[in-house]
């Protein structure tokens, strides 16, 4: 059959073709047309992603890999620690992919800030915390803090300290002060960027809302 034909179309051809459908019973005769309505007919429901559906979606999935998290226990967990804005939040989560960062983050909405530990050079659930679309606001209360850090050797760190310290001054010297001092913000508008604004936008207010993701 053609990969165009509608899936009902087919499901009706089969129903029509096949020789034992009729003398099945009703029972019988609605299984058959349920299992090949999931085969030629599949559906699909495009919901939001927020940390409850994201949560019930990879418990779906794979529950282990969120060591059998559910959407309820999320709640709970949440409420439990009293996250809401203007709060400050430690969380390490990295046995549940990043879902309980991303929710304090949402749940904040932007006021406040949250410290995420992870181990590694860098978090291994980045992609599972950026499925959310975190506005400007949100990903800026959302601070990523290495292990390293806060557990480390206290004698290394004051060794590569030490190295930085100017020998006359004995302040530490803020290396990327001149990096930070070279950025002009806001930054200016690429010459293709302005183009598509003024010639293919056009809408004051989506410009706006264009300008205050940057």
């Amino acid at each position: 059959m053609s990969t165009q034909t509608p899936g009902s179309t087919i499901v009706a051809a089969l129903i029509s073709n096949s020789s034992t459908f009729s003398s099945k019973t009703a029972f019988s005769q609605a299984k058959y047309v349920k299992r090949k309505q999931l085969k030629y007919q599949p559906r699909c429901r495009i919901v939001r992603i927020t940390p409850s559906t994201l949560c019930s979606a990879m418990h779906l999935k794979d529950a282990r890999k969120i060591s059998n998290l559910r959407e309820d226990t999320l709640g709970q967990l949440l409420s439990n620690a009293n996250i809401c804005a203007g709060q400050r939040v430690m969380v390490v989560d990295t046995a549940v992919q990043g879902i309980i960062t991303a929710s304090c983050v949402r749940r904040m909405g932007g006021y406040g800030s949250v410290l995420s530990l992870f181990t590694g050079p860098q978090p291994g659930y980045l992609d599972v915390v950026n499925r959310i679309n975190f506005s400007v606001m949100e990903k800026q209360c959302l601070k990523w803090i290495s292990f390293g850090e806060v557990f480390g050797d206290y004698e290394e760190k004051r060794a590569q300290t030490d190295k930085l310290r100017d020998e006359e001054s004995g302040e530490v010297i803020d290396v990327e002060k001149r990096d930070r001092d070279q950025i002009a913000w806001p930054a200016p508008l690429q010459p293709h960027t302005r183009r598509y604004l003024l010639e293919d936008v056009k809408n004051e207010r989506k410009i706006s809302e264009f300008l205050a993701k940057r």
